[in-house]
C-alpha cells in the first residue's frame, strides 16, 4: 500500500514550530518518512533507504529543534546526521558502523550548517 503524494497527517504538528529556513525540511521529511512506513523494506540498500536517511535525517533534526526551542543551533544537524548513522548501523546489524556513522554524519552535518552560517568556503575564486 503505497500513499499519495504526503496524504498522511501524522507529523503535522512537527514543522509548526520550526524556523523558516528548515520548514522546507521538514516538510519533505514528513513525506518520505511517511512513505516509507507504507512501502515495506527491500533486499539491499536502494534509493528507498537512502530516502529512509534523508526523512530520519530531516525528522530528527526538526524534532530537536522543536524540543530545544533552537531552530538553528547546529547540535540539531548534529543529533539528525547521527539518527541517520545509528539507521545505517541498524541496518547493517553492525554496532561499529552505526557508532561510526553516528558520529561521522552527525559531525559532517553539524560542521556544514556553522560553514553555512558564517559563509565557509571550500570551492570558487578568492574573494577580494
Amino acid at each position: 500500500m503505497r500513499l499519495s503524494a504526503c496524504s498522511l497527517t501524522v507529523f503535522s504538528a512537527a514543522s509548526s514550530r520550526c524556523s523558516s529556513s528548515a520548514t522546507r525540511l521538514c516538510t519533505a521529511a514528513k513525506c518520505a518518512f511517511a512513505s516509507r512506513i507504507w512501502t515495506g523494506d527491500g533486499e539491499d540498500m536502494s534509493h528507498e533507504e537512502y530516502a529512509s536517511l534523508g526523512a530520519i535525517f530531516g525528522m530528527t533534526t526538526c524534532l530537536a529543534a522543536q524540543a530545544r526551542d533552537a531552530p538553528d543551533d547546529p547540535l540539531n544537524y548534529f543529533l539528525g546526521g547521527c539518527a541517520s548513522g545509528v539507521f545505517l548501523g541498524a541496518r547493517t546489524h553492525s554496532a561499529m558502523t552505526g557508532t561510526t556513522a553516528c558520529l561521522g554524519l552527525g559531525t559532517l552535518a553539524m560542521f556544514t550548517k556553522v560553514g553555512k552560517a558564517e559563509g565557509w568556503r571550500l570551492t570558487g575564486p578568492p574573494r577580494m
